[in-house]
Formats: structure tokens, C-alpha cells, sequence
């Protein structure tokens, strides 16, 4: 991949955790991208430099000449997003921010105004947008195949514990830093908004669990609208053994039913056979794929897969979800 200018384009990935790492492979993948890395912590930096071949390393986002660079993926807990982002739009950086795009809505507002005033990419890493069954949800949606859209339920549960057994030392463990299953998990808020159109919530219920040793809530239940009045409801859970990430969509012509981990869809007509797709893709090619599409963005050549002002839309929902006089919390 090369600029407009015919060179190399000189990426800056910022934060050298799991999702940072996973970033620098899927560029490599692309081929002619001159990748650096940026971490505070030596040893961390080093290991992921060293693993992925990074052309280069630095400690800190000051000992970067930001000058030098045309993009930057910001991979960094969620409450420095906009800070770190400002820094490099104000540069003439195109950014890649991981989601969720800020922890508060008007300093989301911020990123997307100065990216607009310095005419830089924004796109927001919901990588889910650039899974092949989300695509072809949205194909089918799109095409009318549903008929009047009745209702729509999406459940992500995992056992965190398990997964990311450090959880209760990350931004998980921290309200202000966007943690929580409303912010983490807020991937089915964001592609449910992009099958449906607009969401209103109607109401939130979430808790704590005090086994789990983090203020944070663990489990969320929202109720949520379209504007043509089909009924919404997505579930989060971060301490359930059943893992999954399901969606379904229920119309007057037939049920839809999305296996995000079996990559996997399945038509049912309301008359007919049900037909099913099944996709032969693995996370890093959702990454690559979000990459490319990135790429081809600050060329003009596309809209990003999903832009800031999609992510802002998410932002409000969970923030509402968290604040609003909608919201309900146990423990």
C-alpha cells in the first residue's frame, strides 16, 4: 500500500497491548505500510517490536516526530482516546481509534470537529463492521429480504475472568476509563445500529456482581426501539461460561440468525427452505480487512467502515445507558 505520493505510508500504532499487537499484524499483512509502535512499558515494547519487526520503537508519544507519519491507530485505554487522537489529528495524522471512541460524548465532539477542520480520516475500530456475517446482514437487510422488520436480539456473553484473567488491573476494573460491559461489549450497540437505523433506549438494567471484585457492571440488559417501531433488545454478560455472540432478526417475511464465533448466517423464509452461509475467516482477517478499508479511506477512495459520527451515536447510547433516567443498577 502507498500513499498518493507514490511512498510508503508511515503508520504509528499507539499502545502495545493485545489489540495494538493485532493492529501491527494485520498492516504487515498489507504490505508497503513502515509500521512503528509507541508503549510506556520497556519491556512490553520491546517484546512486540522485536515480535512483529516495528521499524521502529518509542517509549512515549513526545519522542515521536509526528511530522513524519500520515496515520496513527490509537489503541490506548478509552479515557486517553481523545487526548492522544487530538494530538495527532492536529498534526494532519488520519486515525484508526479503538472503540469505544471516548468515555465522554462532548469530548468525542472535540476529535471529530478537529478532524474535520484539519481533513483527516476518522474511523472507529468496531471491528465487527468488517466481519463477513455482520456484511451479509447488512446485504440482506439492505435488500429488503426481511420484509418489515419486527424485532431484533443480540447477546454477547463471555467469562472475562477466563479470558483476561488480569481484568480486575485494566480499564475494566474503572468507570471513568470505559470500563464495564456497556463500553467494552458495546460492539452489538454499533452493528445493531448500523443493521437498524437509529436506536432510542426505553430502558437499562445492569449490576455488579460483588464476587467479581470490580465496581464495573458485569451484566447489562437494554430495551431499545427503531424509528419504523421494531423492538430491540441486547444483552452483555462478561461472567457467563456459555459463550456466544448471536444476533437475531425477526420480519414479515422471515427470521435471520447471525453466529458471529461459527461465522456463520441463516435465512429462514417464512415459506421455503432455510438457506445458511458460512464463512472461513478468522479474527486477524476482520483486522486486516478494517485495515485495508482504512488505507483506502485516507485516499478518498471509501467512507471508513465505520466513521466517528456512527461511534458518537454508540457513544450517546451507552452513556444514556449509564446516566439516564432510563438506567437502572443493582449489585
Amino acid at each position: 500500500m502507498k500513499d498518493n505520493g507514490g511512498r510508503p505510508v508511515r503508520l504509528l500504532v499507539i499502545g502495545a497491548g493485545s489489540i495494538g499487537e493485532r493492529h501491527v499484524r494485520a498492516f504487515a499483512r498489507l504490505g508497503g505500510v513502515e509500521i512503528a509502535i509507541v508503549d510506556p512499558r520497556p519491556a512490553r515494547l520491546r517484546e512486540v517490536a522485536e515480535r512483529t519487526g516495528c521499524a521502529a520503537a518509542f517509549p512515549s508519544l513526545d519522542d515521536v516526530p509526528l511530522d513524519g507519519y500520515g496515520a496513527a491507530v490509537v489503541a490506548t485505554p478509552a479515557d486517553s482516546h481523545v487526548p492522544v487522537g487530538l494530538r495527532c489529528a492536529e498534526r494532519g495524522l488520519h486515525l484508526l481509534v479503538e472503540k469505544p471512541l471516548a468515555v465522554r460524548a462532548e469530548e468525542a465532539r472535540d476529535l471529530i470537529a478537529s478532524c474535520r477542520r484539519n481533513r483527516v480520516t476518522l474511523a472507529v475500530g468496531y471491528t465487527l463492521r468488517a466481519h463477513p456475517v455482520y456484511r451479509k446482514a447488512k446485504e440482506l437487510l439492505a435488500a429488503g429480504t426481511l420484509g418489515e422488520l419486527w424485532s431484533v436480539q443480540a447477546a454477547v456473553a463471555s467469562q472475562i475472568a477466563t479470558a483476561r484473567p488480569d481484568f480486575r488491573n485494566t480499564y475494566f476494573a474503572s468507570p471513568a476509563a470505559g470500563g464495564g460491559v456497556i463500553f467494552d461489549l458495546s460492539h452489538e450497540l454499533n452493528y445493531v445500529q448500523a443493521l437498524t437505523g437509529p436506536l432510542s433506549l426505553r430502558h437499562a438494567a445492569r449490576r455488579s456482581v460483588a464476587g467479581m471484585g470490580v465496581e464495573t457492571e458485569i451484566v447489562a440488559d437494554l430495551q431499545l426501539g427503531t424509528a419504523a417501531g421494531a423492538l430491540v433488545h441486547i444483552h452483555l454478560h462478561a461472567a457467563d461460561g456459555h459463550v456466544r455472540r448471536e444476533c437475531w432478526c425477526c420480519g414479515s417475511q422471515g427470521s435471520l440468525h447471525l453466529d458471529f464465533l461459527r461465522n456463520q448466517v441463516v435465512w429462514k423464509p417464512t415459506a421455503g427452505e432455510p438457506v445458511c452461509w458460512t464463512f472461513t475467516e478468522e479474527r486477524d482477517d476482520w483486522h486486516l480487512r478494517q485495515a485495508r478499508e482504512f488505507l483506502h479511506a485516507m485516499q478518498g477512495q471509501c467512507v471508513p467502515a465505520c466513521t466517528g459520527e456512527e461511534a458518537l451515536e454508540t457513544l450517546l447510547l451507552c452513556r444514556e445507558a449509564l446516566d439516564g433516567p432510563g438506567a437502572a443498577a443493582a449489585s
